[in-house]
C-alpha cells in the first residue's frame, strides 16, 4: 500500500513538470518557425510565452533578446518611437541574461548588439556611455570567440559611425562627457574584412563592407560587394531591404 501511495505521489509531482516542458517546447518551436520566416513580432510573442513557462533558460532569454532587437530593426524606417521601445526591451533582456547567466560567452554579443541599436536614440551622456559599452562588449566577444563573425560586424559598423562624427561633436564629447573610443574608416574596413572572411555567404557582411568602402571612396570594391549582396540568398530579416538599397546604389554608381 505504501509503495502504491509513493508511486501515485511521484506521478503527481512529475506530470506537471512534463506538461510544462512540453508547453515550453511548443512555444519555442512556434517562435523558431516565425523567426525563420522573418515574422519577428510573432516570434517575440512565442518566446515571451516560453519565458513565462521557463524563466531560467539561457537559450530562451537569448532568443528573446535577439527577437526584440529584430523587431526594433524592422521598425527603424517605419516608426522610430516603436523601434526605440523594442531596442530598450532588447537591452532589458540582455541585462537580465547577464544577471542570470554571467558566465555565458554570448552575453557580450547580446549586450553589444542591444546597446548599439539602443544608442541610435540616446543623446548626450547616455549616447557616449552606450558607445563605450558597445566597443567593450564586442571586443570581449572577439577575445572569447575570435572565429565568430557577428562581433566583427558590430565593431566595423561602430568604428565607421565614430569616424563619421564631425570634429565639433567629437570635441564636445571629449570635453564634456569624457570622449568616445577611437575609430576610423580603416578600422571599420579591417573589422568587416574579417567578418566577410568568417561569414562569406552572408548578405549583411558584404553590405556593411560596401558601405565602408563607399565612405572610403573605393568604387570598385563598393560595386564588388554590392554585387555579392545581390547574388547571395536571404538569411536575415534585413536582407531584402539591403538588396533594394544595393540595387539603388549600383544604379547610381553606373549612371
Amino acid at each position: 500500500m505504501k509503495l502504491q501511495i509513493f508511486i501515485f505521489l511521484t506521478l503527481l509531482i512529475l506530470i506537471p513538470f512534463h506538461s510544462r516542458a512540453d508547453t515550453t517546447d511548443k512555444y519555442l518551436q512556434m517562435g523558431d518557425i516565425h523567426h525563420r520566416a522573418f515574422n519577428n513580432k510573432d516570434a517575440l510573442y512565442y518566446y515571451q510565452k516560453a519565458y513565462e513557462s521557463q524563466p531560467d533558460s539561457f537559450e530562451i532569454l537569448k532568443k528573446l533578446t535577439l527577437a526584440a532587437n529584430d523587431c526594433g530593426e524592422d521598425q527603424v524606417e517605419i516608426d522610430e518611437l516603436k523601434a526605440s521601445e523594442y531596442f530598450t526591451l532588447s537591452v532589458n533582456y540582455a541585462e537580465l541574461t547577464k544577471k542570470q547567466f554571467p558566465d555565458e560567452d554570448d552575453i557580450y554579443l547580446l549586450l553589444g548588439l542591444s546597446y548599439g541599436n539602443s544608442s541610435r536614440y540616446a543623446s548626450g551622456k547616455d549616447k557616449v556611455k552606450l558607445a563605450r559599452d558597445v566597443e567593450k562588449n564586442f571586443k570581449k566577444m572577439i577575445t572569447l570567440r575570435p572565429d565568430y563573425a557577428p562581433p566583427y560586424i558590430g565593431l566595423g559598423i561602430y568604428y565607421r559611425e565614430v569616424a563619421k562624427l564631425n570634429f565639433f561633436l567629437k570635441f564636445m564629447a571629449k570635453r564634456i562627457l569624457g570622449g568616445l573610443p577611437d575609430g576610423s574608416l580603416e578600422d571599420s574596413k579591417l573589422m568587416l574584412l574579417k567578418a566577410v572572411e568568417l561569414a562569406p555567404d552572408r548578405v549583411f557582411t558584404h553590405y556593411e563592407l560596401a558601405i565602408t568602402y563607399f565612405d572610403l571612396g573605393d568604387e570598385e570594391n563598393v560595386k564588388y560587394h554590392l554585387q555579392k549582396v545581390l547574388e547571395l540568398p536571404n538569411t536575415d530579416h534585413l536582407d531584402p531591404l539591403k538588396k533594394k538599397t544595393a540595387i539603388k546604389m549600383l544604379n547610381d554608381i553606373n549612371s
